[in-house]
């Protein structure tokens, strides 16, 4: 399962690239930066493009809405680009037919066009204002959504219409437009079933937390609270060993992936943002992707010699790669393609770079690999606070003196995802107070996951007490619930595969914004699940 999503997350950087369009092909290649130029421009937060404005915030919302507004059949609108991911299922831009055993009826990454957009609309502007639209244009990448830091969905997401800055008749006025970031409507002939079936539901367009007693934003910015999202990238970032372990949930730990499923649960309220066949096309996906894109570019400057995964694995299988294909770092990523004969591979979209863009924290080349995991390891030391309430609130970072050692503990699950009705979500609580949660997604069919859920709300009522004592303490703590999508729920009784332990670990917390936690002396209990005889 989840070497699909190692090549996910490699294709993810191909999001907003700039494309050249021929007669038989769009090229994905990058924004062009001047080489000598000393940085490259950020892709910057949703929230602060948002609330900056000016012009890179109308060149944006124009531009996505032209993407919007294409036509369906152009293998450069916002329909079809959305579409690699799941439905409509069919070939894109003419890179060959479907497997006849793919298990996933889509490509899975994903690829979108907005800088050539913003260039053409720029130069619409009153020549008095023009040279301020163009720069803006040139400098535009598509925004992400930091959802950790943030704790909420963009509240530009929110409202049916937004104000921004359009040219009339030759002159610049303040308009109300239709808000490409609250939702996509689907044209008729998609409803028509040009492309095939595409909803049984027949959706007309992307909805969010529709179902009854719930409402955008307030139901998902409540989830998004709950789960403490900051907190769980720290301990991906922190705690992980390897790429595998921080990628995907292949193996034990707090996963990149793990979370990203958790957004496309919570960011929503389980609407079509769940669902794999059509979370492309709801406006949050490019901007939960991107961030996603955006952690894994901070991975790599953390841990240079681990930028992908390693080893080979046979495919599951997708519209064009056949089932037990082997994959390694060299497989094509389609449909994205590097030259009219040639797709990219994870290896070929490695470097931010060398396609035209950047992060905070990551924007000048000039920087040594030392200075680039100094600028990171500050970024993600910001995201955990000091693991000062683990340590009767006295600050730890304190330079020169000796780490503060601390205890903490974490839930370990594993499950085969066959036994479960997916989408769901297998919630954990200790002691009456929610913990976190494991979210399984509709994919892959079959295979063995894992999942990790910090349980520092436990810590001051273990501090101390034996190990026998802790291990009947947490076993009569534990309640698991697994819910599904519609609300209802699935017996841990019917899930024999489900298994819990529970991680005790010692940690050196960090003396300064440079240095990380040091984890060591892990022991682990078995918990019992209540699967019966």
């Amino acid at each position: 399962m989840l070497p699909l999503y190692q090549l996910f997350i490699a294709a993810a950087a191909l999001l907003p690239a700039e494309v050249t369009t021929t007669t038989a092909s769009v090229i994905v290649t990058g924004v062009k930066v001047d080489p000598k130029a000393p940085s490259l421009p950020p892709r910057r937060s949703i929230v602060d493009l948002h609330s900056a404005g000016g012009p890179q915030w109308d060149l944006y919302i124009q531009a996505l809405r032209a993407m919007q507004a294409a036509n369906a059949t152009d293998p450069e609108s916002y329909f079809q680009v959305s579409g690699i991911h799941g439905k409509p299922f069919i070939e894109y831009d003419k890179t060959g037919p479907k497997t006849t055993e793919a298990l996933w009826a889509g490509y899975c990454p994903h690829g979108q066009i907005l800088v050539e957009h913003a260039k053409q609309i720029a130069v619409t502007y009153p020549e008095e204002l023009r040279a301020r639209y163009i720069e803006a244009a040139d400098t535009l990448r598509t925004p992400f959504w930091d959802w950790g830091a943030d704790a909420a969905v963009p509240q530009s997401t929110v409202p049916q219409t937004l104000r921004i800055n359009v040219t009339e008749n030759g002159k610049v006025e303040a308009k109300d437009v239709e808000n490409p970031l609250h939702t996509f409507k689907f044209s008729q002939n998609i409803l028509n079933g040009e492309f095939g079936e595409f909803d049984k539901e027949g959706r007309a367009q992307i909805y969010r937390c529709n179902q009854p007693n719930m409402s955008y934003p307030e139901t998902a910015n409540e989830l998004i609270r709950r789960r403490s999202y900051k907190h769980l990238l720290y301990n991906a970032f922190t705690k992980s060993s390897d790429f595998k372990q921080f990628a995907t949930m292949d193996s034990s730990g707090i996963s990149l992936e793990g979370i990203h499923g958790g957004i496309h649960w919570d960011g929503a309220c389980q609407s079509q943002f769940l669902q794999l066949e059509f979370t492309g096309f709801d406006p949050l996906f490019m901007l939960h992707h991107a961030n996603v894109d955006r952690l894994w570019a901070y991975w790599e400057a953390m841990h240079p010699d681990q930028r992908l995964f390693s080893g080979e694995y046979p495919s599951k299988g997708l519209w064009s790669t056949p089932v037990n294909a082997t994959i390694t770092t060299r497989s094509p990523l389609l449909p994205f393609r590097r030259s009219e004969t040639e797709f990219h591979t994870p290896e070929s979209v490695q470097s931010i770079h060398d396609l035209g863009y950047s992060y905070p924290g990551l924007e000048h080349r000039e920087k040594n690999p030392d200075q680039r995991r100094e600028e990171v390891t500050r970024i993600i030391n910001g995201l955990e606070p000091e693991f000062a309430h683990l340590n009767g609130g006295q600050d730890n970072r304190q330079p020169g003196r000796p780490r503060t050692v601390l205890t903490r503990y974490f839930a370990h699950m594993t499950i085969e995802v066959s036994e479960v009705e997916r989408p769901c979500s297998i919630e954990v609580s200790m002691n009456g107070t929610y913990a976190g949660n494991m979210v399984l997604m509709s994919m892959p069919r079959s295979g063995v996951v894992y999942g990790e859920i910090p349980l520092d709300s436990v810590y001051i009522h273990l501090r101390g007490k034996s190990n026998s004592v802790v291990l009947d303490n947490l076993q009569s703590w534990l309640q698991v619930e697994i819910i599904k999508s519609d609300g209802s729920t699935i017996s841990v009784v019917d899930v024999p595969s489900l298994n819990m332990q529970i991680e005790q670990v010692h940690v050196a917390a960090p003396r300064s914004d440079i240095e990380l936690p040091l984890y060591s002396g892990s022991k682990f209990f078995g918990i019992k699940m209540g699967h019966g005889p």
